[in-house]
Protein backbone atom coordinates (compact mmCIF):
# COMPACT_ATOMS: atom_id res chain seq x y z
CA UNK A 1 0.00 0.00 0.00
CA UNK A 2 2.89 2.74 0.78
CA UNK A 3 4.38 1.67 -2.19
CA UNK A 4 1.09 2.14 -4.38
CA UNK A 5 0.36 5.70 -2.27
CA UNK A 6 4.47 6.78 -3.06
CA UNK A 7 4.13 5.71 -7.18
CA UNK A 8 0.85 7.79 -7.31
CA UNK A 9 2.32 10.52 -5.64
CA UNK A 10 4.87 10.59 -8.31
CA UNK A 11 2.51 10.27 -11.13
CA UNK A 12 -0.03 13.58 -9.96
CA UNK A 13 3.37 15.35 -9.57
CA UNK A 14 4.79 14.59 -12.95
CA UNK A 15 1.31 15.59 -14.16
CA UNK A 16 1.01 18.87 -12.45
CA UNK A 17 4.65 20.01 -13.90
CA UNK A 18 4.21 22.43 -16.69
CA UNK A 19 4.18 20.84 -20.47
CA UNK A 20 7.36 21.90 -22.55
CA UNK A 21 5.29 22.89 -25.94
CA UNK A 22 7.22 22.68 -29.43
CA UNK A 23 7.29 25.31 -31.84
CA UNK A 24 5.22 23.49 -35.29
CA UNK A 25 7.61 23.21 -38.23
CA UNK A 26 5.02 26.15 -39.43
CA UNK A 27 6.17 28.20 -37.13
CA UNK A 28 10.00 27.69 -37.49
CA UNK A 29 9.09 28.23 -41.32
CA UNK A 30 7.08 31.38 -40.77
CA UNK A 31 9.53 33.12 -38.49
CA UNK A 32 11.76 32.68 -41.05
CA UNK A 33 10.10 34.03 -43.60
CA UNK A 34 9.02 37.12 -41.81
CA UNK A 35 12.70 37.57 -40.78
CA UNK A 36 13.59 37.91 -44.74
CA UNK A 37 10.66 39.94 -45.20
CA UNK A 38 11.38 42.38 -42.68
CA UNK A 39 15.56 42.59 -41.99
CA UNK A 40 17.12 41.25 -44.80
CA UNK A 41 19.33 43.85 -46.38
CA UNK A 42 17.66 44.01 -50.28
CA UNK A 43 13.87 43.22 -50.67
CA UNK A 44 13.60 39.62 -51.61
CA UNK A 45 10.06 37.77 -52.48
CA UNK A 46 8.93 35.11 -50.19
CA UNK A 47 7.80 33.25 -53.63
CA UNK A 48 11.64 33.91 -54.26
CA UNK A 49 13.08 32.57 -50.94
CA UNK A 50 10.35 29.32 -50.85
CA UNK A 51 11.71 28.21 -54.46
CA UNK A 52 14.75 27.93 -53.09
CA UNK A 53 13.79 25.93 -50.00
CA UNK A 54 11.47 23.15 -52.20
CA UNK A 55 14.13 23.14 -54.99
CA UNK A 56 16.43 21.78 -52.85
CA UNK A 57 14.46 19.01 -51.85
CA UNK A 58 15.83 17.51 -55.38
CA UNK A 59 19.71 17.24 -53.27
CA UNK A 60 18.13 13.91 -51.69
CA UNK A 61 16.68 11.98 -54.49
CA UNK A 62 18.26 11.61 -58.26
CA UNK A 63 15.05 11.02 -59.77
CA UNK A 64 12.75 14.01 -58.01
CA UNK A 65 12.78 17.85 -59.62
CA UNK A 66 11.11 20.22 -57.69
CA UNK A 67 10.31 23.32 -60.94
CA UNK A 68 9.55 26.31 -60.58
CA UNK A 69 6.77 27.21 -63.01
CA UNK A 70 6.36 30.18 -62.73
CA UNK A 71 2.74 30.78 -61.06
CA UNK A 72 3.23 26.92 -59.82
CA UNK A 73 5.24 24.78 -58.33
CA UNK A 74 5.88 20.95 -59.98
CA UNK A 75 7.10 17.73 -58.63
CA UNK A 76 8.48 15.39 -61.06
CA UNK A 77 9.61 12.18 -60.28
CA UNK A 78 11.14 9.76 -62.50
CA UNK A 79 10.86 12.19 -65.12
CA UNK A 80 7.06 12.07 -64.79
CA UNK A 81 4.93 15.23 -63.43
CA UNK A 82 3.59 14.02 -60.20
CA UNK A 83 1.76 17.06 -58.93
CA UNK A 84 1.68 20.57 -59.30
CA UNK A 85 1.10 23.50 -56.76
CA UNK A 86 -0.44 27.02 -57.36
CA UNK A 87 1.49 30.08 -55.60
CA UNK A 88 -0.10 31.65 -53.04
CA UNK A 89 -1.47 35.16 -54.97
CA UNK A 90 -3.12 38.47 -54.41
CA UNK A 91 -2.77 39.82 -50.56
CA UNK A 92 -1.64 36.17 -49.72
CA UNK A 93 1.89 36.60 -51.84
CA UNK A 94 3.04 38.70 -48.79
CA UNK A 95 1.72 36.59 -45.75
CA UNK A 96 4.74 34.64 -44.76
CA UNK A 97 2.22 32.78 -43.07
CA UNK A 98 0.72 31.66 -46.40
CA UNK A 99 3.97 30.67 -47.93
CA UNK A 100 5.41 28.79 -44.93
CA UNK A 101 2.02 26.67 -45.24
CA UNK A 102 2.76 26.80 -48.98
CA UNK A 103 6.19 25.06 -48.53
CA UNK A 104 5.03 22.36 -46.17
CA UNK A 105 2.27 21.35 -48.57
CA UNK A 106 4.53 20.60 -51.22
CA UNK A 107 7.10 18.99 -48.71
CA UNK A 108 4.62 16.97 -47.57
CA UNK A 109 3.84 15.80 -51.58
CA UNK A 110 7.08 15.30 -51.99
CA UNK A 111 7.81 12.74 -49.24
CA UNK A 112 4.66 11.22 -50.41
CA UNK A 113 6.23 9.98 -53.96
CA UNK A 114 9.67 9.92 -52.59
CA UNK A 115 10.95 7.10 -50.16
CA UNK A 116 14.85 8.83 -50.01
CA UNK A 117 13.15 12.70 -49.13
CA UNK A 118 10.77 10.73 -46.36
CA UNK A 119 13.71 8.94 -44.87
CA UNK A 120 14.92 12.59 -44.12
CA UNK A 121 11.85 14.07 -42.46
CA UNK A 122 13.28 15.32 -39.20
CA UNK A 123 15.77 17.18 -40.47
CA UNK A 124 13.93 18.31 -43.56
CA UNK A 125 12.47 21.82 -42.51
CA UNK A 126 16.24 22.84 -41.18
CA UNK A 127 17.89 21.56 -44.51
CA UNK A 128 15.74 23.59 -46.49
CA UNK A 129 15.60 26.93 -44.42
CA UNK A 130 19.58 26.48 -44.70
CA UNK A 131 19.93 26.39 -48.54
CA UNK A 132 17.29 29.03 -48.46
CA UNK A 133 18.79 31.36 -46.48
CA UNK A 134 22.21 30.73 -48.11
CA UNK A 135 20.66 31.89 -51.32
CA UNK A 136 20.47 35.20 -50.16
CA UNK A 137 24.08 36.10 -50.44
CA UNK A 138 27.64 34.56 -48.95
CA UNK A 139 27.09 35.96 -45.06
CA UNK A 140 23.68 35.06 -44.18
CA UNK A 141 22.91 31.87 -42.96
CA UNK A 142 20.17 29.82 -41.09
CA UNK A 143 21.71 28.52 -37.68
CA UNK A 144 19.86 24.72 -36.20
CA UNK A 145 19.95 23.97 -33.66
CA UNK A 146 19.07 20.57 -33.93
CA UNK A 147 22.16 20.05 -36.88
CA UNK A 148 24.79 22.54 -36.31
CA UNK A 149 27.13 22.86 -38.77
CA UNK A 150 30.98 22.00 -38.17
CA UNK A 151 32.06 25.33 -39.63
CA UNK A 152 30.51 27.21 -36.91
CA UNK A 153 32.41 25.88 -34.22
CA UNK A 154 34.69 28.50 -33.49
CA UNK A 155 38.00 28.47 -34.82
CA UNK A 156 40.71 28.04 -31.71
CA UNK A 157 43.64 31.67 -32.95
CA UNK A 158 45.44 33.53 -30.99
CA UNK A 159 42.98 36.57 -31.18
CA UNK A 160 45.88 39.10 -29.97
CA UNK A 161 49.56 39.14 -29.50
CA UNK A 162 51.60 42.25 -28.49
CA UNK A 163 55.75 42.98 -27.67
CA UNK A 164 58.06 45.45 -27.95
CA UNK A 165 59.75 45.45 -31.74
CA UNK A 166 62.60 47.51 -30.53
CA UNK A 167 62.99 50.22 -28.32
CA UNK A 168 59.96 52.43 -29.47
CA UNK A 169 57.89 50.65 -31.45
CA UNK A 170 54.77 48.51 -30.23
CA UNK A 171 53.62 46.11 -32.54
CA UNK A 172 49.64 43.98 -32.25
CA UNK A 173 48.61 41.69 -34.07
CA UNK A 174 44.73 41.38 -34.13
CA UNK A 175 43.45 38.17 -35.77
CA UNK A 176 40.00 38.61 -35.03
CA UNK A 177 37.96 41.75 -33.20
CA UNK A 178 35.84 40.34 -30.37
CA UNK A 179 34.27 41.97 -26.84
CA UNK A 180 37.62 41.53 -25.41
CA UNK A 181 39.98 42.99 -27.79
CA UNK A 182 39.35 46.85 -26.73
CA UNK A 183 40.46 46.06 -23.15
CA UNK A 184 43.38 44.09 -24.67
CA UNK A 185 44.42 47.15 -26.68
CA UNK A 186 43.99 49.18 -23.71
CA UNK A 187 45.78 46.79 -21.53
CA UNK A 188 48.85 46.84 -23.72
CA UNK A 189 48.84 50.32 -23.94
CA UNK A 190 49.53 50.45 -20.35
CA UNK A 191 51.91 48.29 -20.22
CA UNK A 192 54.25 49.39 -22.71
CA UNK A 193 53.06 53.20 -22.26
CA UNK A 194 56.51 54.37 -20.44
CA UNK A 195 58.24 53.01 -23.85
CA UNK A 196 55.47 53.32 -26.50
CA UNK A 197 56.62 55.84 -29.21
CA UNK A 198 54.87 54.34 -32.57
CA UNK A 199 52.49 51.99 -32.52
CA UNK A 200 52.26 48.47 -35.46
CA UNK A 201 48.75 47.18 -35.68
CA UNK A 202 48.71 44.20 -37.62
CA UNK A 203 45.30 43.37 -39.42
CA UNK A 204 46.60 40.94 -41.93
CA UNK A 205 43.98 37.91 -42.04
CA UNK A 206 41.85 39.06 -39.47
CA UNK A 207 38.16 38.44 -41.07
CA UNK A 208 36.47 40.79 -38.86
CA UNK A 209 34.04 39.90 -36.18
CA UNK A 210 32.34 42.35 -33.96
CA UNK A 211 31.16 45.88 -35.09
CA UNK A 212 30.39 47.20 -31.61
CA UNK A 213 34.14 45.72 -30.68
CA UNK A 214 35.78 47.74 -33.92
CA UNK A 215 33.92 50.90 -32.91
CA UNK A 216 35.23 50.85 -29.37
CA UNK A 217 38.76 50.06 -30.65
CA UNK A 218 38.29 53.15 -32.65
CA UNK A 219 37.51 55.49 -29.88
CA UNK A 220 40.73 54.09 -28.01
CA UNK A 221 42.59 56.14 -30.93
CA UNK A 222 40.30 58.96 -31.98
CA UNK A 223 38.92 62.08 -30.16
CA UNK A 224 36.00 63.13 -32.49
CA UNK A 225 34.92 62.84 -35.73
CA UNK A 226 33.06 59.71 -37.81
CA UNK A 227 34.22 56.31 -37.51
CA UNK A 228 31.73 54.54 -39.32
CA UNK A 229 28.09 54.71 -41.08
CA UNK A 230 25.82 52.26 -42.14
CA UNK A 231 22.63 52.44 -44.29
CA UNK A 232 20.19 49.24 -44.86
CA UNK A 233 16.87 48.97 -46.91
CA UNK A 234 15.19 52.20 -46.48
CA UNK A 235 17.01 55.47 -46.03
CA UNK A 236 15.55 56.05 -42.73
CA UNK A 237 17.69 53.15 -41.23
CA UNK A 238 21.36 55.21 -41.30
CA UNK A 239 22.76 54.78 -38.12
CA UNK A 240 26.19 57.04 -38.02
CA UNK A 241 29.03 56.29 -35.25
CA UNK A 242 30.88 59.18 -33.57
CA UNK A 243 33.95 59.19 -31.73
CA UNK A 244 32.98 59.71 -27.96
CA UNK A 245 36.58 61.71 -27.16
CA UNK A 246 38.22 58.84 -25.40
CA UNK A 247 41.11 58.84 -27.44
CA UNK A 248 43.96 56.85 -25.03
CA UNK A 249 46.71 57.99 -26.78
CA UNK A 250 48.15 61.18 -28.88
CA UNK A 251 50.73 61.72 -31.04
CA UNK A 252 52.41 58.68 -31.74
CA UNK A 253 52.62 57.72 -35.27
CA UNK A 254 50.54 54.30 -36.06
CA UNK A 255 50.68 52.09 -38.82
CA UNK A 256 47.88 49.66 -39.93
CA UNK A 257 49.30 46.31 -41.88
CA UNK A 258 46.09 45.16 -44.39
CA UNK A 259 45.95 42.70 -46.85
CA UNK A 260 43.60 41.11 -48.58
CA UNK A 261 41.90 39.15 -45.88
CA UNK A 262 41.71 41.60 -43.91
CA UNK A 263 37.42 42.10 -43.60
CA UNK A 264 34.55 43.03 -42.04
CA UNK A 265 34.74 45.32 -39.09
CA UNK A 266 38.86 45.00 -39.50
CA UNK A 267 38.21 47.41 -42.85
CA UNK A 268 35.95 49.31 -40.72
CA UNK A 269 38.48 50.26 -38.05
CA UNK A 270 41.41 50.70 -41.14
CA UNK A 271 39.40 52.98 -42.73
CA UNK A 272 38.59 54.82 -39.72
CA UNK A 273 42.07 55.48 -38.66
CA UNK A 274 43.43 55.78 -42.20
CA UNK A 275 40.75 58.51 -43.10
CA UNK A 276 40.65 60.26 -39.67
CA UNK A 277 44.26 61.13 -40.30
CA UNK A 278 45.38 58.72 -37.47
CA UNK A 279 47.26 55.88 -39.55
CA UNK A 280 49.06 55.30 -42.55
CA UNK A 281 47.75 51.42 -43.89
CA UNK A 282 50.29 49.79 -45.40
CA UNK A 283 49.92 46.40 -47.35
CA UNK A 284 47.46 45.34 -50.17
CA UNK A 285 43.68 45.81 -51.24
CA UNK A 286 41.29 44.74 -48.26
CA UNK A 287 38.82 41.69 -49.11
CA UNK A 288 35.92 44.16 -49.43
CA UNK A 289 33.02 42.58 -46.92
CA UNK A 290 31.54 46.09 -45.78
CA UNK A 291 28.47 44.36 -44.36
CA UNK A 292 26.14 44.37 -41.19
CA UNK A 293 24.96 41.11 -40.34
CA UNK A 294 21.67 40.54 -37.52
CA UNK A 295 21.25 37.94 -35.09
CA UNK A 296 17.79 36.62 -35.52
CA UNK A 297 16.07 34.47 -32.88
CA UNK A 298 13.60 31.65 -34.22
CA UNK A 299 11.59 29.39 -32.35
CA UNK A 300 13.03 26.41 -30.66
CA UNK A 301 16.40 28.32 -30.55
CA UNK A 302 17.12 28.47 -34.17
CA UNK A 303 18.71 31.40 -35.29
CA UNK A 304 19.07 33.83 -38.41
CA UNK A 305 21.90 35.66 -39.73
CA UNK A 306 20.72 37.95 -41.74
CA UNK A 307 22.28 40.59 -43.64
CA UNK A 308 20.71 44.15 -42.60
CA UNK A 309 22.81 46.89 -43.73
CA UNK A 310 26.14 48.35 -45.35
CA UNK A 311 29.07 50.10 -43.75
CA UNK A 312 30.30 53.34 -45.25
CA UNK A 313 33.96 54.72 -44.24
CA UNK A 314 33.87 58.07 -42.82
CA UNK A 315 34.00 60.15 -45.85
CA UNK A 316 31.03 57.89 -46.84
CA UNK A 317 32.44 55.45 -49.24
CA UNK A 318 31.00 52.06 -49.62
CA UNK A 319 33.55 48.83 -48.25
CA UNK A 320 31.63 46.04 -49.46
CA UNK A 321 33.29 45.08 -52.66
CA UNK A 322 35.58 47.36 -52.92
CA UNK A 323 37.58 47.03 -49.76
CA UNK A 324 40.25 49.56 -48.45
CA UNK A 325 43.14 50.73 -50.75
CA UNK A 326 46.58 51.18 -48.49
CA UNK A 327 48.48 53.97 -48.39
CA UNK A 328 51.63 52.24 -48.91
CA UNK A 329 51.04 49.16 -51.55
CA UNK A 330 53.22 45.92 -50.22
CA UNK A 331 51.94 43.96 -53.20
CA UNK A 332 54.49 41.05 -54.19
CA UNK A 333 57.13 42.79 -51.57
CA UNK A 334 59.87 40.49 -50.98
CA UNK A 335 62.61 40.03 -48.31
CA UNK A 336 64.93 41.91 -49.45
CA UNK A 337 62.83 45.13 -50.33
CA UNK A 338 63.69 48.45 -48.68
CA UNK A 339 61.35 51.26 -47.39
CA UNK A 340 62.87 53.37 -50.46
CA UNK A 341 61.23 50.74 -53.01
CA UNK A 342 57.83 50.68 -51.82
CA UNK A 343 57.42 54.54 -50.95
CA UNK A 344 58.33 55.55 -54.07
CA UNK A 345 55.48 53.13 -55.77
CA UNK A 346 52.56 55.01 -57.39
CA UNK A 347 49.90 53.04 -58.02
CA UNK A 348 45.55 53.29 -58.78
CA UNK A 349 45.20 49.81 -58.02
CA UNK A 350 46.99 47.83 -55.06
CA UNK A 351 46.26 44.12 -55.97
CA UNK A 352 44.84 42.09 -53.12
CA UNK A 353 47.47 39.80 -51.55
CA UNK A 354 47.39 37.26 -48.21
CA UNK A 355 50.23 39.01 -46.71
CA UNK A 356 49.96 37.00 -43.23
CA UNK A 357 53.19 36.18 -41.83
CA UNK A 358 55.32 37.87 -44.19
CA UNK A 359 57.91 39.53 -41.92
CA UNK A 360 59.07 41.72 -44.49
CA UNK A 361 55.61 43.78 -43.72
CA UNK A 362 56.45 44.65 -39.90
CA UNK A 363 59.86 45.04 -40.93
CA UNK A 364 58.98 48.01 -43.77
CA UNK A 365 56.45 49.35 -41.09
CA UNK A 366 58.81 49.45 -38.12
CA UNK A 367 61.30 51.10 -40.65
CA UNK A 368 58.87 53.63 -42.06
CA UNK A 369 57.62 54.25 -37.82
CA UNK A 370 61.08 54.74 -36.91
CA UNK A 371 61.34 56.83 -40.04
CA UNK A 372 58.57 59.28 -38.61
CA UNK A 373 60.11 59.57 -35.17
CA UNK A 374 63.17 60.89 -36.31
CA UNK A 375 61.70 63.32 -38.44
CA UNK A 376 59.98 64.21 -35.50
Amino acid sequence: MRRFCLTLSLVLLLLALPKTVRASDLEVVQAALQAVQDDFLEKVGLGDYSVWALGSLGDYDPKLRVVDDESRVSIYYDSKLYRSFSKPSGQKAFQPKQWAKYILKVKQAVEDVSPLVKQKDFELVDAMLKKATAQLDEHSAFLSAKFPDKDENVRLTRDFDVRMLDSSVLYMSVRSITKFTPNNIKAALQAYQKQLQALLIDLRGCSGGSLKAAIDVANIFLDEGIITSTMGRDYDSVMVYKARGEQFIKGAPIVVLVDENTASSAEILAAALKEQGLAVLMGTNTFGKGTVQNVINLPEDNKMLLTNAYAYTPAGDKIDGKGIKPDICLYRAKDNFKLDDVQGFRFDVCPAEDRYGRRIDIDLAKEFLNQRLRLN
